[in-house]
């Protein structure tokens, strides 16, 4: 909001947003945190290996290790910023069903590809049900209009790896 306040103080009426790039072109950190989970689950002896991997010791690795563990490796979101167990002990005992069902949303792709499910995970659920809603609301309090262009069909093609 501060940022499309200013816009406008400054006299802008419409204004360029970069919303989608990192779900389109792999920018999160959480990408590549599953990435090093996939990698992981593939060599022998991962559960040996993640003892001593700096990135299994972390609480978000924590989670990732579980799943590893439980051979149910999947993304856990970009939104996935705490230990499982620190979001169930926020949450009412009665809303902890629904919180682990969450994470067990089926992905988007057949899993042969599973870190390119990942980022379209975020662009079909999260950047259209958050990210964008919030750009929106931000600009359109200070009658400024936000364009969006990287979620775009063509961009979104350009960004596509080759089959």
């Amino acid at each position: 909001m501060l940022l499309a306040e200013d816009a406008r103080n400054h006299g802008m009426k419409v204004m360029l947003a970069g919303e989608g790039g990192d779900e389109l072109f792999g920018g999160y950190n959480s990408y590549l945190r599953y990435a090093a989970f996939l990698t992981l689950s593939r060599l022998p002896l991962a559960n040996l290996w993640a003892r001593y991997l700096p990135f299994t010791a972390e609480p978000r690795g924590q989670d990732y290790w579980r799943r590893l563990q439980q051979r149910d490796l999947k993304f856990l979101g970009t939104g996935h910023l705490t230990h499982r167990q620190t979001r169930l002990d926020l949450l009412h005992p009665s809303l902890h069903d629904f919180a682990c069902a969450l994470e067990d949303v089926p992905p988007p792709l057949p899993p042969a590809r599973p870190l390119r499910c990942a980022m379209l995970a975020d662009e079909l659920i999260r950047l259209p049900n958050d990210w964008l809603m919030r750009t929106n609301r931000a600009t359109m309090f200070y009658a400024l209009e936000a364009r969006v262009p990287l979620p775009a069909k063509d961009v979104i093609r350009l960004g596509q790896p080759a089959p």
